[in-house]
């Protein structure tokens, strides 16, 4: 079973529960990429769909700061005692596991569940920001091919809408409004660079005396 067919059954099972879903999520630039991030009442919960079971996946859930975090795995149909143990470090670390097996009614079920991890409240709003609408149908979860909605894509779309809405600002006016996976003291010239080098087939960028204004070219929408 491939690692987007245990997504697309998960994801119909956490739908069918009226979770919000988000799919290969990446929360900064460089970070690891989660396959599927789900919410509801605003608590988000990061979900790994692998083919297999074994320390090195729960290492890696293990590592999100979610308030729930599980491991999505093929149900084993015969006795294995590595993921007899896996499953013990599993309920030790506070790690859910949900099993796909076609066999029972829709198939999905959690193996071993999630426990709330309370001390992760701290980073619940910095996941909540991260996430976005394109995040939901841009890639599939599990993808093979490394497709994602990325942090520098997201600060493009932000960026561009704000644009759109305030013909002829500034770098200095974008940045002060418009969240950007840039930080530090980086961050006008970061996204100065990109608007120049990169983004010019969208980006019309006019001088005014020694101020560089943005526009949106006229051919966009």
């Amino acid at each position: 079973m491939k690692e987007t067919e245990l997504a697309e059954k998960v994801i119909e099972w956490l739908d069918d529960q009226h979770w919000e879903i988000y799919q290969e999520v990446q929360l900064f630039s460089g970070g690891s990429v989660i396959d599927i991030v789900a919410v509801r009442q605003r608590i988000p919960w990061a979900i790994e769909c692998k083919t297999a079971l074994s320390l090195t996946v729960l290492g890696q859930a293990w590592r999100h700061n979610a308030c729930y975090r599980s491991i999505a795995v093929p149900a084993c149909v015969r006795l294995d005692k590595g993921r007899e143990f896996a499953r013990a470090v599993a309920e030790s670390y506070g790690i859910g596991i949900i099993e796909y097996d076609p066999r029972y009614g829709s198939g999905v079920q959690e193996r071993v569940r999630a426990p709330l991890q309370r001390y992760n409240y701290r980073h619940r709003d910095y996941i909540l920001d991260r996430l976005c609408e394109e995040q939901k149908t841009f890639a599939a979860a599990g993808n093979p091919d490394g497709l994602r909605f990325t942090p520098y894509k997201n600060t493009i779309r932000q960026t561009k809408f704000y644009i759109r809405q305030h013909p002829g600002c500034t770098i200095q006016e974008i940045c002060a409004e418009v969240y950007t996976h840039y930080g530090g003291s980086s961050k006008i010239a970061c996204l100065r660079q990109a608007l120049s080098n990169w983004e010019r087939g969208w980006c019309d960028i006019r001088k005014d005396g020694r101020i560089n204004r943005y526009y949106l070219k006229e051919t966009q929408p």
